[in-house]
């Protein structure tokens, strides 16, 4: 592949962490949608798990003030990736008729489609972890459909905020191990190089 262009993959991939408070922040909406499936109707959960989607990203940008991480960082490949993750917002409608369906139908759409388009970010950051984030998310929302029809919000919700805190903690890696290859010297004194 294009040289430049895989130098403006890591060069985003690095400024922003790969993202990495974006999957913190889902992983905390989801612990929302299961908790908002255990305490309220379903469709309280699911008006709650649509307005809570709002605050994915305000939570993002605090936690990467926190963290030191520049989430606004700009090159060519930026615009992509936003619009990548806009275009979940073309699927909303969708997700009224799909509880119009069935109320408990809706957590498990939004779990593959969170799930599918982590197959973008995976190209773009180069990230092994966000193709398994993929599939494993995407697998799971369906299978816990599937298998616990009345229990969407909970199982589905929890179950998905596991998979991204796991998710964040890959990131960290990854992250941890690119800054070493490019600085060796950040490498803990324990680390045999």
């Amino acid at each position: 592949m294009n040289t430049a262009l895989n130098s403006l993959r890591d060069e985003l991939a690095s400024q922003n962490q790969r993202g990495i408070t974006f999957i913190m922040a889902a992983a905390v909406y989801w612990s929302g949608v299961g908790l908002a499936g255990l305490y309220l109707k379903p469709g309280t959960a699911f008006i709650a798990s649509i307005w809570g989607t709002g605050m994915v990203f305000p939570l993002s940008v605090l936690l990467a003030r926190v963290f030191g991480i520049n989430i606004f960082f700009m090159n060519a490949l930026t615009g992509i990736g936003v619009w990548a993750n806009m275009f979940q917002l073309f699927f909303f409608p969708v997700l009224f008729v799909v509880a119009k369906s069935n109320i408990y139908h809706p957590p498990v759409f939004m779990g593959v489609l969170v799930g599918a388009h982590f197959v973008f970010y995976h190209w773009l950051y180069r990230s092994k972890t966000y193709l398994v984030m993929a599939f494993v998310i995407s697998a799971s929302s369906y299978s816990l459909g599937f298998f616990f029809p009345g229990n969407t919000y909970i199982v589905i919700g929890f179950s998905t905020s596991l998979w991204l805190g796991a998710g964040a903690l890959l990131l960290r890696i990854e992250n941890f191990n690119a800054l070493t290859a490019i600085h060796p010297s950040t490498q803990p004194s324990h680390v045999n190089t």
